[in-house]
């Protein structure tokens, strides 16, 4: 595979009952390397 660097920015679901994780989900795109998550 010829890849070039890239970012990878995601978000990370939860889902808690009882006090307990049940289920994790993620959700992320690929961007081009150094790319700003408009986080800074």
């Amino acid at each position: 595979m010829n890849l070039k660097a890239f970012d990878l920015p995601a978000a990370h679901i939860f889902k808690i009952r009882s006090g307990k994780i049940h289920e994790v989900e993620a959700i992320g795109t690929m961007m081009p390397y150094n790319s700003k998550t408009g986080w800074e």
